[in-house]
């Protein structure tokens, strides 16, 4: 299943998959190719500045789209130029990326996956038609979800799986506040917390200090008391006995 070279099973497939190093088995390699090809044809994304013609009664036309075009390129290891693995995957990834002409022209709606299996490199390389759909968050995601697969030496899986959850995430449409933000309200929450229970612990020292200082103060006007009890009795004793 080398680049542009298809199963005879995936005859007809419009999809990309470069994999000349056989990583993926014939089956594997079947199904991402469905998978490919049914992402293109169902998941439809916004095409930016692209807009159809106003329907009846004057509407306004309506934004264009267009089905999402994914990728996908596995090698058993990259030919470094550079000392850092995955600046070379990225650059690899999207010098791939264009070369293929992964996305419609014009929408840039296309997403490439690429893997090197010896420098264990994941990059995924998307088009600016679908940056906000596919954030850096999420595409962390999806390679923290397949990561164990990989590691593990199922390659069919791995990809299968990431190509999903490529998919899932661009069809979920862009992030709500919680998603991009939650992070850092909880965080902020936190310090809130932490801040609140330190002034919180000062003031209880403030105020367990007031009330030493308030008993302290009792307990000196009840010394002075009996001290002015005492010497009451002793003069009232002293004038007994001139008496």
């Amino acid at each position: 299943y080398g680049c542009g070279a298809f199963h005879v099973e995936a005859k007809g497939s419009t999809s990309f998959l470069c994999g000349p190093d056989a990583l993926l088995s014939k089956k594997g390699a079947i199904a991402v190719h469905e998978m490919l090809d049914q992402i293109r044809g169902e998941l439809m994304v916004p095409c930016p500045g692209a807009r159809e013609g106003g329907g009846e009664g004057g509407q306004a036309p309506q934004q264009q789209k267009k089905g999402l075009q994914v990728g996908v390129a596995l090698v058993h290891k990259l030919r470094r130029t550079k000392h850092d693995a995955v600046e070379e995957a990225e650059g690899f990834a999207r010098a791939l990326h264009d070369t293929w002409g992964v996305g419609d022209a014009g929408c840039s709606n296309g997403v490439l996956l690429f893997l090197s299996r010896v420098d264990r490199t994941m990059y995924i390389s998307r088009g600016k038609g679908v940056e906000e759909l596919l954030t850096d968050s999420r595409i962390d995601m999806v390679m923290s979800d397949v990561k164990d697969l990989l590691r593990g030496g199922d390659w069919d899986g791995g990809v299968l799986l990431a190509v999903g959850k490529v998919a899932e995430w661009v069809e979920k449409g862009p992030p709500g506040f919680w998603e991009r933000h939650g992070g850092m309200v909880v965080m902020l929450l936190v310090v809130l917390t932490f801040l609140s229970y330190a002034l919180w612990q000062e003031r209880k020292k403030v105020l367990d200090r007031q009330g030493y200082e308030d008993a302290k103060r009792k307990l000196e006007r009840i010394e002075r008391e009996r001290t002015r009890l005492q010497s009451l009795e002793l003069a009232e004793s002293y004038e007994g006995l001139e008496s």
